[in-house]
């Protein structure tokens, strides 16, 4: 509808769903900038203690096997932002888009969901020592 994205943008509406998957494992951590700001006045330390935790937080998701409930939070949350780029030109234009870019067939879009329900706790490869 016009002017509907000027309303949104003038009382700075933020879209349900749009959220960063960086901002989220940074809050989960709780490494907001609020907190970094507040701990370090003088800037210096932290950001090797945060890129210390980073690293630290990358090491055990790569040496440890997800947990049964950690899976099913994950399977659910990209089948359902499949299901949401499905329900858009954009996002179904896009989804095609890179079928084609990499040569692979349009049945992949069919079994997408199923692909990722059929993963469980022994599909995952350790990198880690």
């Amino acid at each position: 509808m016009p002017g509907e994205t000027d309303l949104r943008a003038a009382h700075e509406i933020p879209d349900i769903g749009e959220t960063d998957p960086v901002d989220d494992v940074v809050r989960d951590l709780g490494l907001d900038a609020a907190s970094t700001e507040a701990n370090d006045p003088s800037g210096t330390e932290l950001p090797v203690e945060v890129s210390d935790l980073i690293l630290a937080e990358i090491t055990r998701l790569s040496t440890t096997r997800p947990t049964a409930s950690e899976l099913t939070t994950r399977q659910a949350i990209l089948t359902g932002a499949f299901g949401n780029q499905l329900e858009t030109v954009d996002g179904l234009g896009g989804l095609v888009a890179g079928l084609a870019l990499y040569d692979l067939p349009m049945s992949d879009l069919a079994a997408y969901v199923g692909n990722v329900e059929a993963i469980d706790e022994r599909g995952f490869v350790l990198t880690g020592p």
